[in-house]
């Protein structure tokens, strides 16, 4: 596929995921597909495994949302950035529902293999979200310039 068709595939993706569509989501997905979910290093295989990783996230956090700072395509690649933010409402990752809000930074790498999703790479934040939901302290202990 060329990469304006590859950008549009995935901002359709993209529209699935802000409506936590997951039957529309995994339609984009290969039956081999591989989602890499770096911070927790995490490997989500084929639209199965993705169904349930997305159910898991998105029964912890119900409101979830994803905010577009930036997203570009070069070749099979199409890449996002922006924020995923939500309020934790159920177990995620084994910690319980804090009732807290994140928002926290993200990347995600998308590999587009004969019109359907080959690999995700899926970078976020997990120390800001841990931060956030109370589990690590608020300060980095870092000499940080102002």
């Amino acid at each position: 596929m060329s990469t304006e068709k590859n950008l549009e595939l995935v901002k359709e993706l993209l529209d699935a995921m802000r409506a936590h569509d997951i039957r529309k989501g995994t339609s984009f997905y290969a039956e081999d597909s591989v989602l890499d979910m770096i911070p927790v290093r995490g490997v989500v295989r084929g639209p199965q495994g993705l169904a349930a990783a997305w159910g898991m996230a998105w029964t912890a956090f119900p409101d979830q949302y994803y905010r577009e700072d930036n997203i570009f395509a070069y070749g099979d690649y199409v890449c996002f950035e922006g924020v995923m933010g939500g309020t934790q409402q159920g177990m995620y990752l084994g910690l319980p529902p804090t009732g807290k809000s994140m928002s926290v930074r993200v990347c995600f790498v998308w590999r587009i293999e004969d019109g359907k999703v080959k690999e995700w790479h899926s970078y976020w934040d997990a120390a800001d979200l841990l931060r956030q939901m109370g589990i690590i302290p608020q300060s980095t202990g870092l000499p940080l310039e102002e």
